[in-house]
């Protein structure tokens, strides 16, 4: 073969190369090229726009930022992730983390939800690392003349640990999270949101319903299939005597806790209006050292259902409780 025809074929094997490497790396912004041996595009954070990224927690910021303009979609995150800041959802974004594991770097929420709709995650297992931990891992909370509040959001198959989570004595004092708190502090409302197959070892509180406002609200929410292991608070409605609305007619259904000795309180100081509870259970009161009520029914509530498995220690100050064993 002629040398110059030659030379000009190798000249156009490699302009094809640089042009498809050139491609690859414009797709999503890879921050690699991906080989046929050793990757997977399902390993990278890839978005229903089609683009991809390395695992990392600045591309998962991107990924997310990047479905802002086509009015959401889903983000999957193919590999093990750390967060050194809570993820901030959006509206009409679904997060699949595929059952991997997110590391916390520190004292920090998983995520945090403000003026959201809407949006989703699912599939995911969460590492706290710090002993002492105090931040909530799942966390919403309204913001002040917010237009949209906290609603229709959906979280499922999540589980949390705790590296405290079986530690009694001493570790009483480093039980200190929250693993899913609602918090209601400046007038909005945090409503009809789900939680859906959750998992949690060792939190202080298990599900914490937190309101202070006198406008503020938290309905309708709906919590089913939820696991509390080694609580000091399972479900705790906090709410101040300052709210006029507090939280109603949420729903619990088939919400159970492992009780410890350093437990206090089962589901703590119900309040407001037809809070309904749905074969729930208190599992190994007898071991709690210093409790004070599997249910507390505060004087503030009425028409609360509460069909468990066993009825056991019912402190009830309210009006019209209905009580059913199952």
């Amino acid at each position: 073969m002629d040398l110059k025809l030659i030379e000009l074929h190798k000249g156009k094997v490699v302009l094809a190369l640089l042009l498809f490497l050139f491609t690859v790396y414009l797709i999503g912004s890879i921050t690699r090229e991906i080989t046929v041996v050793t990757d997977n595009k399902e390993t990278f954070i890839r978005n229903s726009k089609g683009n991809y990224w390395e695992v990392a927690e600045s591309n998962l910021s991107i990924a997310i930022a990047d479905l802002e303009d086509v009015g959401g979609g889903t983000v999957w995150i193919g590999n093990d992730l750390t967060l050194t800041a809570p993820i901030q959802l959006k509206d009409n974004i679904a997060l699949d983390f595929e059952y991997h594991e997110v590391i916390l770097d520190g004292d920090l929420s998983f995520v945090e939800v403000s003026d959201c709709e809407h949006a989703e995650v699912r599939n995911v297992h969460i590492e706290l690392t710090v002993s002492g931990h105090e931040s909530s891992v799942i966390r919403l909370y309204d913001l002040p003349g917010s237009s949209e509040g906290v609603r229709y959001n959906t979280f499922r198959n999540i589980v949390m640990t705790n590296p405290s989570s079986w530690t009694s004595g001493v570790g009483w004092s480093v039980r200190e999270h929250d693993g899913i708190h609602l918090e209601v502090k400046e007038g909005s409302e945090i409503t009809w949101n789900i939680f859906d197959n959750i998992q949690m070892y060792g939190p202080e509180t298990g599900i914490h319903l937190e309101c202070d406002h006198p406008t503020g609200f938290g309905d309708e929410n709906y919590f089913k299939n939820v696991w509390i292991d080694q609580f000091e608070t399972m479900i705790w409605f906090d709410v101040s005597p300052s709210s006029g609305k507090g939280f109603n007619r949420n729903v619990f259904e088939h919400v159970k806790g492992q009780s410890a000795e350093f437990s206090f309180d089962g589901v703590k100081s119900i309040s407001n209006d037809e809070n309904h509870f749905d074969h729930c259970l208190v599992w190994d009161w007898y071991i709690v050292e210093n409790p004070n009520y599997v249910w507390s029914v505060d004087s503030t509530a009425n028409n609360t259902f509460i069909c468990a498995h066993a009825n056991q220690d019912v402190h009830d100050e309210g009006s019209n409780t209905v009580l059913c064993g199952s």
